[in-house]
């Protein structure tokens, strides 16, 4: 997806008609997948923030047949909150490789 003031990989259509979910919304209007959809006007809200899907404040996707959009533009402490719960299950279930420290 976007991450950067232009960029776009999907159509500003599909964008505008979906259940639209941003990571931050003051920054998906400028850098993220959204940002073509509120510029033309075709977009003046989102669905929710992801904090507020969550924590149930609002509903996620509601059927199998409707179209939702994720717009993560990338929030640095979410990306570390989702690393530690993948790894603390990752861990749990005995998957994947222990290397010693210092080691990538």
């Amino acid at each position: 997806g976007a991450d950067t003031r232009g960029k776009h990989e999907l159509e500003t259509v599909l964008v505008a008609r979906s259940r639209l979910v941003v990571d931050c919304l003051a920054q998906a209007r400028e850098i993220g997948e959204s940002q073509h959809a509120f510029r033309e006007g075709m977009l003046t809200r989102v669905h929710a923030e992801l904090g507020e899907v969550l924590t149930g404040a609002k509903p996620g996707r509601l059927s199998a047949n409707e179209v939702t959009v994720f717009d993560s533009t990338g929030i640095a402490l979410q990306d570390l909150a989702v690393a530690a719960v993948a790894y603390r299950a990752a861990s749990a279930a005995g998957a994947g490789l222990q290397r010693p420290h210092g080691l990538i």
